[in-house]
């Protein structure tokens, strides 16, 4: 009687009635026929019903098969079944769905049914036939073929888990769906937090406790059964729990430097405050980070509502850097971990594993003017990978000569044995220059700039052949050859390639550079916001008053169209060249190479870089 009750308040049947010549009707289902069907349990499935334009007809369905021999045909749908229903009766005008029931004159008409099972916790068979009138028969009647289908059960759905925050060892009440397994076959459920395995203490289909490991952290909760997993949802606030680490206040005694795992509660009481932290690592360690909103009246983490903009709540964003390294910052992030928060290393934000020892640098911030409150920032290390896909999170300078040494900052490689790893510069027509590195003075990988380098990217192969990948317009990885450095002078001509530091010093200005070509010549021109202090080319961001955003021409003489960029290269720099190919001169004479601020809204230094070949 249970399955009767779902089968009328679940109701759908997918019903599609298609036009015969014939007066006869038949059942199709996914386009089999006297077939079991797997079907997941929730789905929607298709049942396609062909019959004679008018005919009425009946649905038979049944949770257990039966064959009796009829006058009206061979009947393989168990009627007498008490634990189903017929779906569709299309005969009985006083059915609520008799209407629907009728195939009208075009043949079509759509209905739906979910499959639901009760009796089994594997899934149930479902069977069907079609009742239809026939004048062709002596009772005006006739059965359909047959159709079968084997529902499946669902995989583990996790609705929501308490509390969303919790310390090491404490516990946490898992709700959702199929989440008990299949206890016939003696299978319980494996609970895991963040990839880490949580101790059961009790489970049903719709609940589960379960206990988090004393060296545990934050993460995504999972459910895995015999039946699947449930998917992982990391930036759903709903399956995400924050575990804390040591306590700590802003600006008491511990806050100092954080080391290993834990937390602080702070304050960001204005859009422009700003808060820092210094983080203790060891070179190898991974490091992750995260940034929640928190309630500091009830004492919990309480995720960034967006609908709830208004409100005193911290939209966070962080900044990432390295002792004595002038890239600022290493990372930014404002989104990439569970919900709203600010991370490194958790959901989509960039990981970070320390290439050398010492008290890295993270400050806490706004993302923007309405957002201001009280924050928890959590932090955990773990022994970083050295093997797998390496990946460079930065160098140092990014501006050298030939023969130059930069710093390459990176993990997935054995930083112990520079000679098992090959850093790789970028040379002509596409091709890749390796070199051996080695460890400086200060412990820290560098590499010799060779003799064939061009401007471009850099990447690292570790001792499993592995190489780390970029794109094209990624910042870290990027560095700039010098060949012949000058300062921007007015009224001068130039050739050849060369790099110029210039400044665009109000937002309308606009320089423009004189240089003689020849017919032939392969024009690459990049402009970077500049770094004069650190002599680096910066990343920038959007609209930025600090950097300036930069847009490139390259106008030839009359004849040639003139070409033009803004956001090609690493960053917000623009760049003529590799996404948009190379400028080739038609005609020997001069042309005119023009720096200006993107929308004329930024200002600032730049260096411009012209490649000729």
């Amino acid at each position: 009687m249970r399955i009767r009750n779902v089968a009328i308040v679940v109701g759908i049947l997918c019903l599609c009635a298609g036009i015969c010549s014939a007066q006869f009707t038949s059942l199709v289902w996914n386009g089999a026929t006297g077939t079991q069907i797997p079907v997941n349990v929730g789905s929607v499935t298709t049942v396609n019903v062909n019959a004679y334009p008018g005919m009425n007809y009946a649905l038979l369905a049944s949770k257990t098969r039966d064959v009796w021999y009829t006058d009206l045909g061979l009947l393989e749908v168990d009627l007498q079944d008490p634990a189903f229903t017929v779906g569709i009766d299309g005969f009985n005008p006083a059915h609520p769905r008799f209407s629907w029931g009728f195939v009208n004159g075009n043949g079509d008409f759509d209905f739906s049914f979910v499959p639901y099972p009760i009796a089994s916790p594997i899934g149930d068979d479902i069977y069907f036939q079609v009742l239809a009138q026939d004048p062709t028969k002596l009772l005006g009647f006739s059965l359909s073929n047959f159709v079968g289908a084997s529902s499946q059960a669902l995989k583990p759905v996790v609705y929501s888990v308490e509390p969303r925050s919790t310390a090491p060892g404490g516990t946490v009440t898992i709700l959702g769906d199929y989440l008990d397994g299949t206890p016939s076959v003696g299978q319980t459920p494996v609970v895991t937090m963040g990839g880490q395995t949580l101790t059961l203490i009790s489970q049903s289909r719709n609940q589960i406790i379960a206990a988090v490991p004393i060296d545990g952290h934050s993460g995504s909760i999972r459910v895995h059964t015999d039946r699947g997993s449930s998917p992982d949802l990391y930036y759903n606030v709903k399956h995400y729990v924050v575990v804390a680490g040591n306590l700590v206040g802003e600006g008491l005694p511990g806050s100092e430097l954080l080391d290993g795992h834990m937390s602080l509660v702070g304050e960001i009481d204005s859009p422009t405050d700003v808060d820092e932290y210094q983080i203790h690592l060891e070179a190898g360690e991974e490091l992750f980070v995260e940034v929640f909103n928190y309630d500091a009246f009830n004492l919990v983490v309480k995720p960034y509502d967006p609908a709830a903009w208004q409100s005193v709540q911290l939209n966070s964003d962080l900044e990432f850097r390295m002792p004595g390294v002038p890239i600022d910052p290493l990372i930014y992030d404002n989104d990439g971990g569970c919900g709203f928060a600010a991370g490194i290393g958790t959901g989509n934000a960039r990981r970070f594993v320390a290439p050398f020892t010492g008290d890295y640098s993270v400050t806490v911030g706004s993302a923007f003017e309405y957002s201001t409150g009280h924050y928890m920032l959590n932090t955990w290390t773990a022994t970083g990978p050295t093997t797998g896909e390496p990946q460079l999170v930065g160098i140092h300078p990014n501006i050298s000569t030939v023969g130059g040494v930069v710093e390459i900052y990176c993990f997935g490689v054995d930083l112990s044995d520079p000679s098992t790893i090959s850093v790789e510069f970028q040379g002509a027509n596409g091709s890749w220059l390796p070199t051996t590195p080695f460890l400086n003075a200060q412990g820290r990988l560098a590499a010799m700039i060779p003799a064939a380098a061009k401007t471009g990217h850099l990447r690292v192969r570790n001792a499993q052949n592995l190489v780390s990948s970029f794109d094209a317009d990624d910042y870290p990885s990027y560095y700039v050859l010098l060949s012949q450095l000058a300062v921007e002078t007015l009224n001068a001509s130039y050739s050849g390639s060369m790099q110029i530091m210039g400044d665009i010093s109000v937002t309308q200005e606009i320089d423009q550079f004189a240089w003689s070509l020849n017919a032939g010549d392969v024009v690459k021109v990049r402009a970077f916001p500049f770094d004069f202090d650190n002599t680096r080319v910066m990343k920038g961001e959007f609209f930025d008053p600090a950097w300036l955003d930069p847009e490139v021409q390259i106008l030839p003489p009359v004849g040639q169209a003139p070409v033009i960029d803004i956001h090609s290269g690493p960053g917000i720099a623009a760049e003529i060249g590799l996404a948009i190919p190379p400028f080739v001169a038609a005609t020997t004479g001069t042309y005119y190479i023009r720096v200006d601020s993107w929308f004329f809204l930024t200002q600032g230094p730049y260096l411009l870089d012209v490649e000729i070949n």
